[in-house]
């Protein structure tokens, strides 16, 4: 369980930028932690190439300082696994990648994941509850790698295997926590971007 209290203490999450009258809501359609009591809202400024955030509910501010420049491809899908259920994104921005899987169940009304996996009541309940994945990593000829990721065994591990992420479909390699290959078929319920 201390693995698993470990793994708990991370944060991260992947959903969609919504604006309603210039304020930007950051909905987080997979999460890591336990919703927040307040909706992830802010304003937005430009600070010449620095992008200046200002928390809404909570006094913040952060600064976005960019190391891309705009290159192709450039676009965000997101995932549905009709089978299981499951929820994914992609966000490529020429060779780098995120992707986000959520998690099988649902998480209880807590404070945050430590919470809930001290509370889960069994390993494997706990182990349910710290399945969800935020990966990074680069796109070369040898493939979608994986350098970081909020499920550590995965980093060095191959994120595609066969077919690339096309309008129809994602093919997605996995490794589960017993180190058991698994392919993951996606179906794409949205695309924004280009591919090309």
């Amino acid at each position: 369980m201390m693995q698993l209290d470990w793994l708990a203490a991370q944060d991260g999450f992947a959903g969609q930028l919504l604006v309603d009258d210039g304020v930007f809501e950051w909905r987080r359609d997979i999460d890591f932690q336990p919703p927040g009591p307040t909706p992830d809202r802010g304003w937005l400024d430009r600070d010449g190439d620095v992008m200046v955030e200002t928390g809404y509910h909570s006094p913040y501010i952060e600064h976005w300082h960019p190391e891309i420049g705009p290159t192709l491809p450039l676009y965000a899908m997101r995932l549905r696994d009709s089978v299981a259920g499951w929820t994914g994104q992609i966000v490529r921005v020429g060779d780098v990648f995120a992707y986000a899987r959520g998690r099988a169940v649902g998480l209880p009304e807590s404070p945050d994941l430590r919470a809930c996996i001290a509370g889960a009541g069994s390993l494997f309940r706990a182990q349910d509850l710290a399945d969800c994945e935020i990966s990074f990593g680069s796109v070369s000829a040898s493939g979608w790698m994986i350098e970081r990721s909020t499920l550590p065994f995965k980093e060095g591990c191959r994120l595609h295997a066969g077919a690339l992420p096309n309008r129809d479909g994602v093919e997605t390699f996995d490794i589960d926590a017993l180190g058991r290959e698994t392919t993951r078929l996606w179906e794409v319920t949205v695309l924004e971007g280009e591919m090309a």
